[in-house]
């Protein structure tokens, strides 16, 4: 009865620990577990002088989404694109759910040039896959802003900070489109 307690324990609070850092919708990392991660890979990369790149993505008039068709259908539309994106990248990308309709993504070995890339992958799949509600589609459109890790970059939150700022320029550019700070 002592092991098995024991090991009812540790299943336990192993379970405890990924509930801490999942999105409970979309199985994603939440901005803890995400940053716990992030921050690891960011001083990799700066410990062996390799490239990583940050990408914002913000749904583009989630709101309006949600005013037109519903609460659960924006949820069934947020976790579908955090399918997609796990889909679409690769499995040592990390990927977390920044907000309620903002996801951040972190690069690892990746330059601007090739994250752009990445990021009309993610575009262009989100704008060919419309969601239903009623038979009727719905068409998504994504913004996002990229940055990549500087020298002198001391931590994850600087990057995400120029992420942020090239993702405000997409938005501002008219949304559906993808922006970069080097």
């Amino acid at each position: 009865t002592t092991a098995t307690a024991a090991i009812q324990n540790a299943q336990l609070h192993t379970e405890v620990q990924k509930q801490a850092i999942t999105d409970p919708l979309t199985g994603l990392y939440n901005r803890r577990g995400f940053f716990e991660l992030g921050r690891r890979e960011v001083e990799r990369a700066r410990r062996f002088d390799r490239t990583l790149t940050v990408m914002i993505i913000d749904i583009d008039l989630f709101k309006d989404i949600n005013d037109q068709h519903g609460h659960l259908f924006g949820d069934t539309v947020i976790s579908g694109i955090a399918s997609q994106f796990l889909r679409d990248l690769r499995q040592i990308d990390l990927i977390g759910r920044y907000g309620g309709d903002e996801f951040v993504i972190l690069l690892p070995e990746t330059d601007l040039e090739n994250a752009n890339q990445v990021g009309e992958r993610l575009r262009n799949n989100t704008m060919g896959s419309p969601y239903f509600k009623d038979n009727k589609p719905v068409h998504i459109t994504l913004s996002i802003g990229a940055a990549t890790r500087k020298p002198e970059d001391e931590s994850l939150e600087v990057i995400i900070e120029r992420a942020d700022q090239a993702l405000y320029l997409a938005k501002e550019g008219g949304r559906n489109q993808m922006a970069a700070i080097p």
